[in-house]
């Protein structure tokens, strides 16, 4: 009967924070706690309470929540995940890092809290010698070294190098388990694309600096060729000033390389000279296009993406938009919103 009532209870609460009804569902779960105190012994309420002054800013009260819950089951796995978010919130990437180690220990598969560990090392001061994730970098790039690019990568050499990797990432980083798509990402710089999200999301605008970003998109068949692509990328020196990534498509199968440009003699210069290696490495089995900015973009603004020979015809930005850039940094700072993970978490329980 307990049960029954919580569970309806998360799921009234789940349905207020959805639409960002903060205050209500803080109001709704403290009633329900008193017409029945029982459920302050379940870790879930604890958990759904710790989410609600979350998203109301309040990361203390949020912490005590949180750590409430794992003072009643110490393997309550969401709530290591939420205080993850909470320390992060509040800038302390080291204890954030911890719980969601933590998450690891109990829930080895959570794909969620291992993709924010790797971002939360990547935010951590990268030349700190005590920083697992560079360790592990610095051993990654010693496996690359004696491949030629100028040949044939064959599927043997790639599978042989991810068992290498395999083994480094479990060394640096104990209880992690490696996972392909994490190693498909090479030299990343901090583009600031999730502020232009919010820009484009609240205001359907763009940024400016959207104007001044240009990919060159490179289309693959074969895991095993998205795997060599990556190592292609993080191995060639005219490459080590541009962004570049692997990532795949699982809408249509896709396996795609990106490599961002600045302006458009960049793309004509870096096309030029990674097209004969691709050649090489892939046969015909490749295809490649250039493109400017994002593709969600696109779709409200079709012109937005196309790369003109002469750039005064291609799509320009309007002056007014400017304004709506200087909202969403003010609200950025006042709010202290997380610029890489996101507040807005799970809570139902399993």
């Amino acid at each position: 009967m307990e049960d029954d009532y919580l569970k309806d209870l998360i799921k009234e609460v789940n349905i207020l924070l959805n639409k960002n009804l903060f205050k209500d569902a803080l109001q709704f779960a403290t009633l329900n706690c008193i017409k029945n105190p029982k459920i302050q012994t379940s870790p879930f309420f604890h958990n759904i309470l710790g989410l609600i002054h979350l998203n109301l800013k309040d990361w203390e009260t949020s912490i005590k929540c949180f750590e409430k819950s794992i003072e009643i089951d110490r393997k309550f796995t969401p709530a290591y995940f939420n205080l993850g978010i909470a320390k992060y919130d509040l800038g302390d990437l080291k204890n954030s890092y911890e719980h969601f180690v933590k998450v690891i220990e109990f829930d080895k598969d959570n794909k969620r809290a291992e993709e924010n560990i790797i971002k939360i090392l990547n935010c951590i001061d990268l030349d700190k010698k005590d920083n697992p994730l560079t360790n592990a970098n610095r051993e990654l790039q010693k496996i690359n070294l004696d491949i030629d690019y100028e040949k044939k990568i064959s599927n043997d050499k790639i599978i042989e190098i991810l068992n290498k990797s395999n083994s480094i990432i479990s060394k640096f980083i104990p209880k992690y388990t490696f996972r392909e798509h994490q190693l498909l990402f090479h030299n990343q710089k901090d583009l600031n694309c999730e502020r232009h999200f919010r820009i484009f999301k609240k205001f359907n605008t763009l940024s400016k600096n959207c104007f001044n970003c240009f990919k060159i998109v490179i289309f693959l068949y074969d895991v095993y060729d998205l795997i060599k692509l990556s190592f292609i990328f993080n191995n060639l020196n005219f490459l080590n000033n541009f962004e570049s990534k692997c990532r795949i498509d699982f809408n249509n199968n896709h396996y795609r390389g990106y490599i961002y440009c600045s302006s458009i003699d960049e793309i004509n210069n870096v096309t030029k000279k990674i097209k004969n290696i691709l050649e090489i490495n892939f046969d015909e089995k490749f295809s490649i296009e250039t493109r400017r900015g994002c593709s969600e973009f696109s779709v409200k603004y079709p012109n937005f993406k196309k790369i003109e020979t002469i750039i005064n015809d291609m799509f320009q930005y309007p002056k007014l938009w400017e304004e709506s850039e200087k909202l969403i940094d003010q609200q950025t700072y006042k709010d202290g919103i997380a610029k890489i993970i996101p507040s807005i978490l799970s809570s139902k329980p399993p």
